[in-house]
């Protein structure tokens, strides 16, 4: 997730492997029990992108983003966009 550390401009870098073979990114996403599609939008979130914008990319309607976004915020218990990039940070410096 080295689109965290170029936003908030923290070295949130961790050893390429957690453990057997878990990458840092599978880690915080397992550990949420995010799916690899909402872990997507938790990427596009740390690039700022609007819900329009993550549309676009993945090639899904805003609905689809907006029901993803919702799933992101309540499995990690954040609030906001923001919160979950700074969840995803703060993971990932583990």
């Amino acid at each position: 997730l080295s689109r965290i550390e170029a936003l908030s401009g923290a070295d949130c870098s961790l050893p390429g492997v957690i453990a057997s073979g878990v990458t840092a990114r599978d880690g915080f996403r397992r550990s949420f029990g995010l799916s690899e599609r909402e872990m997507e939008v938790v990427e596009g979130l740390c690039d700022g992108l609007s819900n329009k914008s993550l549309a676009g990319n993945m090639f899904i309607s805003e609905r689809t983003v907006k029901a993803h976004v919702a799933s992101i915020f309540r499995k990690t218990g954040a609030a906001t966009r923001t919160e979950v990039v700074a969840l995803a940070c703060r993971a990932l410096r583990r």
